[in-house]
């Protein structure tokens, strides 16, 4: 799970984690919609997510980063940091 910005971990209450659960859950739904996309549309294109230049320079890890994102957020872990290339994919 990723971290919400309304949500103080330092003094983590029910409702606090309730949230954290909620949006990540529809996170992960919101990637998985477009993970099943990838791979049943050849044509589909990650244009629209990361930069241009990324995505012709290293289009295998724009792919494996929305699989590696949907990983995260499947996570029963609250991470603390995300990767930039995570946050903008978001």
């Amino acid at each position: 799970m990723i971290q919400v910005n309304l949500v103080d971990y330092s003094r983590l209450t029910d409702l606090g984690m309730q949230i954290t659960k909620y949006v990540n859950r529809n996170l992960k739904d919101i990637i998985r919609v477009l993970i099943d996309v990838l791979e049943t549309d050849p044509e589909f294109e990650l244009d629209g997510f990361l930069p241009r230049d990324y995505l012709e320079r290293k289009p295998q890890e724009c792919k494996n980063a929305v699989y590696e994102l949907y990983e995260l957020l499947c996570s029963a872990n609250i991470r603390d940091y995300m990767k930039p290339k995570y946050e903008y994919l978001l």
